[in-house]
């Protein structure tokens, strides 16, 4: 709700009335933008602080944190997205225009910036392991989940 009544009862009357945000004018324009995304994240289902786990890969977005087989694993912040990304759909296949628009938007990145990415989440991810969960599935898209 984006409004002028700004005492607590307005508030609570706007909530109470089911109102998922409320905003009073004049406002800040980048205050707008980040509660407009919060907004969009929690519509989309996403719930930052829960875990997701496949197999033995516990991802906790809360935290920032990664471990396999119980073991910790320090990943760059675009590769813990787009990990964080397979995860949360898995077992969907992700095909590469989906995982490119959630990872940059509208920017373009370096011609084999997705490649290289996947390359070193397999690296850091599936290598050191005998269970492989990061599956291409050709022509298709990129998943993970425990069998392919």
């Amino acid at each position: 709700m984006l409004t002028a009544r700004d005492t607590l009862d307005d508030k609570l009357k706007g909530f109470n009335s089911g109102t998922d945000d409320y905003l009073v004018k004049p406002f800040d324009f980048n205050e707008l933008v980040v509660r407009v995304k919060a907004l969009i994240k929690r519509s989309l289902g996403e719930v930052s602080s829960s875990r997701l786990q496949i197999h033995d890969l516990i991802l906790d977005p809360a935290r920032q944190q990664l471990t396999r087989a119980g073991q910790t694993i320090e990943l760059p912040p675009i590769q813990f997205k787009l990990l964080k990304l397979l995860m949360r759909h898995s077992p969907k296949v992700l095909t590469k225009q989906e995982i490119m628009m959630e990872l940059w938007g509208d920017e373009e990145p370096e011609s084999d910036a997705l490649r290289s990415h996947i390359y070193n989440l397999r690296k850091m991810v599936d290598k050191p392991f005998e269970q492989k969960l990061i599956h291409t599935i050709s022509g298709v898209g990129l998943k993970i989940a425990l069998d392919a």
